[in-house]
């Protein structure tokens, strides 16, 4: 069952820019439906309030703080498996099993480092995983640029509180203007009881930026498909300068797994890259052209 998560859209919170993650310690609740619900952050619990089951709860006390966040991915009764997952914005949950990330927060800065708290802990195949991307809407193309970055596959476990920090990867010298997290129990592979305990989360540090070169200035009209893939994806892209281009796929861990040089690209292209020999999980399909690059994650089932 696939848990991939999609950006289809944007909707602020607010016309603010947050300078840091909106309630990123989670002491702040709402509870307007017999449930708890982290302010800020969208879960899956409006799905599964019937059945009395929810993913998301507040658990105390919080490291530090009067609370934290738990996500625990569980079988709830004519649902099947619904993950323990929040995101920092609102999710299109029609379909349970792919639930889509519709908004972010309103964020303008170029962090190094998301860090925070956690423990968590995956069942069978399972693998949870965290998720930031910081965008910028492009006026001319009417689409969101993906400016930085960065994934993390909960592999192992944590049983007890421990810090992470994971680091950005930025594909433009541009300033985003939004900013998507995701925090998940499961992944590709999901198992019943796998959770994910998040706490203190926020930016850290800078990294210099400029107005650069627009990343869709280069390259345009990207489409991979399809996406969740087994076996292979297709690729097609738009070099609207003449110009060496490259693709890379990138696992969580930012190694470049397979590579593939196209040299000079000018127009329209279309090429096939085989995933048959991949593992399970989330990965990021880079782009690169001399003026600038595009990212999109992908996941291979």
């Amino acid at each position: 069952m696939k848990k991939a998560l999609s950006i289809i859209s944007i909707l602020f919170f607010s016309s603010a820019i947050f300078a840091q993650i909106p309630n990123g310690g989670f002491e702040s609740w709402s509870n307007g439906s017999g449930y708890n619900t982290p302010d800020y952050w969208d879960n899956m619990n409006s799905m599964t309030a019937s059945m009395s089951v929810y993913t998301c709860t507040k658990g105390t006390p919080g490291n530090p703080g009067a609370a934290y966040l738990k996500l625990v991915t569980k079988n709830v009764s004519g649902m099947g498996l619904i993950p323990g997952i929040a995101t920092c914005g609102m999710m299109d949950k029609t379909n349970a099993n792919m639930p889509a990330l519709l908004s972010g927060f309103a964020y303008n800065q170029r962090p190094a480092d998301m860090a925070g708290k956690w423990q968590y802990m995956a069942y069978g195949s399972d693998q949870g995983f965290i998720n930031v991307t910081l965008t910028k809407w492009n006026m001319a193309q009417m689409k969101r640029d993906t400016i930085g970055s960065s994934m993390q596959a909960l592999s192992g476990m944590v049983m007890s509180w421990a810090d992470f920090s994971m680091p950005m990867t930025y594909l433009s010298l541009q300033f985003p203007d939004s900013a998507f997290i995701t925090l998940s129990a499961s992944g590709a592979s999901p198992a019943a009881n796998s959770y994910l305990y998040a706490d203190t989360l926020r930016f850290e540090g800078s990294v210099a930026g400029t107005t650069g070169i627009n990343e869709t200035e280069a390259i345009a009209n990207v489409s991979v498909y399809p996406n969740p893939a087994t076996d292979a994806l297709n690729i097609r892209f738009t070099s609207l300068q003449n110009s060496d281009c490259s693709i890379q796929l990138i696992n969580t861990d930012g190694e470049v797994i397979k590579e593939m040089n196209e040299g000079s690209v000018s127009g329209s292209k279309e090429l096939r890259m085989n995933t048959g020999d991949l593992a399970q999980g989330i990965y990021l399909l880079r782009i690169i052209s001399a003026q600038g690059s595009v990212s999109k994650r992908v996941v291979i089932l």
